[in-house]
């Protein structure tokens, strides 16, 4: 699943030159966040340039959560849950199932909590 809201645009030297327009498509392909934005900000500022942007090895950069969009991406799935990506803003789709055993548990739980309670000996205040 892809960002349909963000585009790149690489120089036309760079296109008809390196690999990069090539890697670029494959990226798009995947789940992609800002953190993987920033990692690519960083690694055309400060690691391409080495290579003459050239390098398409993967690389995890010390303190990033992300990784570029100018390299080859990691074998793990991306997904929201290998992503820091909160449930709340996850494109992905789930099976949701409902989990009854959870719900009896926790019924049974509270009703001897009150019932150890003994709430229907409360003292009654007030009136």
């Amino acid at each position: 699943m892809s960002n349909p809201l963000f585009a790149i645009s690489a120089p036309k030297k760079l296109r008809e030159t390196t690999t990069v327009l090539k890697i670029l498509k494959k990226n798009a392909g995947h789940l992609q966040t800002l953190y993987d934005v920033r990692a690519t900000l960083l690694d055309i500022l400060k690691y391409q340039p080495a290579s003459n942007f050239t390098d398409r090895s993967f690389m995890q950069m010390k303190g990033e959560y992300g990784t570029s969009l100018l390299r080859q991406q990691s074998n793990v799935e991306r997904t929201c849950k290998n992503l820091p990506i909160p449930m709340q803003y996850c494109t992905c789709q789930y099976p949701k199932e409902t989990i009854n055993r959870l719900f009896f548990f926790l019924n049974a739980r509270v009703r001897k909590t009150i019932q150890d309670i003994d709430v229907n000996n409360c003292r009654s205040y007030g009136k």
